[in-house]
């Protein structure tokens, strides 16, 4: 997971907004290896990259697992 975090954080932000999927999972691979900061700001950088975008299954999915993120986000700060 390590490597894939590295990987991603390498990316340029052109790239990672080419392909909104992987600003998200990003955002899924910090918060599963623990790390909260940042992760809403790749959630909205997602986002951003989404607007205009067809809503397709695969846009709807996206949309889902953000959702998904922020409520295990919300959870963390319960704890």
């Amino acid at each position: 997971m390590t490597i894939l975090l590295d990987w991603l954080g390498s990316l340029p932000e052109t790239i990672l907004s080419a392909r909104p999927s992987l600003w998200v999972r990003y955002a899924s691979l910090m918060v599963i290896s623990g790390q909260t900061t940042g992760v809403e700001e790749k959630l909205q950088a997602a986002e951003a990259a989404l607007q205009g975008a067809e809503l397709d299954d695969t846009t709807r999915d996206l949309i889902g697992q953000m959702a998904s993120i922020r409520a295990t986000l919300a959870l963390t700060q319960y704890k």
